[in-house]
């Protein structure tokens, strides 16, 4: 089967939220994208955009069927594969409507695992491209975990969002 076929069979089974499917579908989608030189974009290498952009949804889809499997090491492992297509400029390819809502659920996993460090490097990369922490914190996913963590610092756990 063809990795345009692996894709549309994917996106049909994620839009009918059949996960386990989805999830014996990606593995074989992520060999096609290895063949095609798709699954790490780097500056040397010269990839037509469009191709960014699928690949890009398809590991946010993987991200999204690990969440919903409660897979949270293949949810780590997706995410650290969306990173180099999120932090590729917007001159290359636009920003996934996606990247807030799954950076956001990869810093409550942080959290949840007392990972404060990681967090706090994770927020500083918002931070590197010239958002503020009050912009952040306007932000409808990531104000959560921002809210979480200040409530864990301060041991205030009877706040309400």
């Amino acid at each position: 089967m063809s990795l345009e076929e692996l894709t549309t069979k994917l996106t049909a089974h994620f839009n009918l939220d059949d996960y386990e499917t989805c999830s014996k579908l990606l593995g074989k989608i992520k060999i096609e994208l290895v063949k095609s030189n798709l699954l790490i974009p780097t500056l040397h290498t010269r990839t037509n955009p469009n191709d960014l952009i699928i690949t890009r949804s398809i590991l946010e889809i993987g991200a999204l069927v690990s969440i919903n499997l409660l897979k949270m090491k293949d949810f780590s492992n997706y995410i650290t594969q969306l990173k180099p297509f999120y932090e590729i400029g917007v001159n290359e390819i636009p920003e996934s409507k996606n990247k807030n809502k799954l950076i956001s659920l990869y810093l409550l996993l942080l959290l949840t695992q007392d990972d404060l460090a990681s967090f706090h490097i994770e927020l500083e990369k918002f931070l590197n491209v010239g958002l503020s922490i009050d912009e952040l914190e306007k932000d409808q996913y990531l104000s959560i975990p921002i809210k979480f963590e200040k409530w864990i610092i301060d041991g205030d756990f009877n706040k309400r969002t």
